[in-house]
């Protein structure tokens, strides 16, 4: 055994890149490496105990990731292994431009010298992690059908995440659409100021509700009999239900009543006084098919790995490490904590 120990610390190794397909980038980077002995002979045949760790630097203790030590089958002094079989990559192994090594490091001896300077290829992997990728990318498509990005996770975990401490986390130009809840702490609509359009912006809050409201508005007047008939959209009776009403009269003092409650999806308004200019609104809550089936929880305890840790915690004089964010994603709260490690 001892002899055995002085022939893998000087272990020779060659790594070759696997076939990677740009089109679908895999959950790992298969590795074929070559070992030898000094005389440059294959090492015997038999499982040996290897480690891979990947570095940003030549010989520094800057890790990304680490396979753990594996039982590797030697064959003729070749292996195979899969990187980030495993363990799965951190978003951050591939990001970027700068050079990474992999150290190699066989049962309990020192870690193999030089590391293996890691070639452009993987850095496919990257685009796994497109939603944290954190230098400009572009891609662009002239394609009438199908989107440029398609991105899906069958699982709970989520398909795109995106944080940024200044600035957008993400910026659409065009149309969006959402086809379930779009949960945010502040709506607001945000132009070019009417008045002053080149040097101002002008912001508006949305309002907001435990229920899903729609709301109608008009002015009628009414005529000689003191009546006037409002008609409203023909789907609106299969919209909506459990209806509001307000009635404000203009230029005069005279009194204004709903007088028949909508049927057929229209209303009757009455004044005190003929020809009297009424402005009216409607509210009504949403019953439509999708509404029912996802009502408002207006009150929700928080889940249990959520509870002590806030979704802004900055509104409450706490920093990042008290979110809900880095007490239930695992990559935010890596990503947090080396920044933080880094001051």
């Amino acid at each position: 055994m001892k002899n055995q120990k002085i022939v893998l610390g000087i272990l020779t190794i060659f790594l070759l890149v696997g076939n990677i397909v740009l089109a679908q980038i895999p959950e790992g980077i298969n590795y074929q490496g070559y070992l030898t002995n000094s005389a440059g002979d294959p090492v015997t045949d038999g499982v040996y105990q290897i480690s891979f760790t990947i570095y940003g630097s030549e010989s520094g203790t800057d890790s990304y990731w680490t396979s753990g030590i594996r039982p590797i089958q030697v064959v003729d002094g070749a292996f195979t292994y899969i990187l980030g079989s495993e363990v799965s990559f951190g978003c951050d192994v591939w990001i970027g431009d700068s050079t990474r090594y992999l150290g190699i490091t066989v049962a309990a001896d020192p870690e193999i010298s030089p590391r293996v300077k890691l070639l452009s290829v993987p850095y496919a992997h990257h685009a796994a992690y497109a939603d944290q990728v954190k230098v400009p990318v572009s891609i662009s498509m002239n394609n009438v059908i199908d989107p440029v990005l398609n991105v899906y996770n069958m699982g709970a975990g989520g398909a795109i995440y995106g944080s940024c401490s200044a600035g957008w986390a993400g910026y659409f130009t065009g149309d969006c659409r959402v086809t379930g809840t779009f949960d945010n702490s502040k709506s607001a609509m945000r132009i070019d100021h009417p008045l002053d359009p080149e040097n101002k912006i002008l912001e508006h809050a949305y309002i907001n509700s435990p229920e899903m409201l729609t709301v109608y508005s008009g002015n009628v007047a009414t005529n000689a009999n003191g009546e006037a008939v409002v008609s409203l959209p023909d789907y609106f009776e299969s919209l909506n239900k459990d209806f509001r009403y307000q009635l404000t009269v203009i230029g005069s003092f005279a009194q204004a009543i709903i007088k028949d409650k909508i049927s057929n999806n229209q209303f009757v308004v009455a004044t005190s006084e003929p020809n009297v200019e009424v402005s009216w609104q409607v509210t009504g809550v949403r019953a439509d098919a999708y509404a029912r089936s996802n009502p408002v929880t207006v009150e929700q305890e928080k889940q249990t790995e959520e509870k002590g840790y806030y979704i802004n915690p900055e509104a409450f004089g706490f920093d990042l490490t008290r979110s809900t964010e880095y007490s239930t994603n695992a990559e935010f709260k890596m990503q947090l904590d080396k920044r933080e490690l880094k001051k």
